[in-house]
């Protein structure tokens, strides 16, 4: 199966074909993830840096390398592992606005009034 390495637009760059191991798990109510070992190379490392977007043919999923580990396989081989999970893990990034503990709960009321048009303000338009 090829994997197609996408640029920031995510359109097809390069395609990486030749690979020891590949696993790509899609996952209905949690983030997919997947696993590619490589024989390692310079080359390689660089072709996949953290935060390179990949995809597969028949998937509508985009996976992201988050990690990269050189290892030596049991015949002896350097081997480098990339692993990463689908496009929506970054809604795990996120920094939420609000706290809703304690007397903190009061803070969506009060950005609801501060948000929320009032009649006196509508007829004043």
């Amino acid at each position: 199966m090829d994997i197609f390495v996408l640029d920031e637009n995510l359109q097809r760059v390069s395609i990486i074909d030749i690979y020891k191991s590949f696993i790509w798990t899609e996952r209905f109510n949690e983030w997919g993830d997947f696993e590619l070992v490589i024989h390692f190379s310079q080359a390689v490392r660089a072709a996949l840096p953290i935060g390179t977007r990949i995809a597969i043919p028949y998937s509508m999923r985009v996976m992201t390398v988050e990690t990269q580990v050189v290892d030596v396989d049991d015949e002896g081989n350097n081997t480098i592992t990339f692993t990463g999970r689908s496009l929506e893990a970054l809604l795990d990034d996120r920094s939420a606005f609000f706290t809703m503990s304690g007397s903190n709960k009061n803070y969506i009321g009060v950005a609801y009034n501060k948000t929320s048009a009032t009649k006196s303000d509508v007829a004043s338009d």
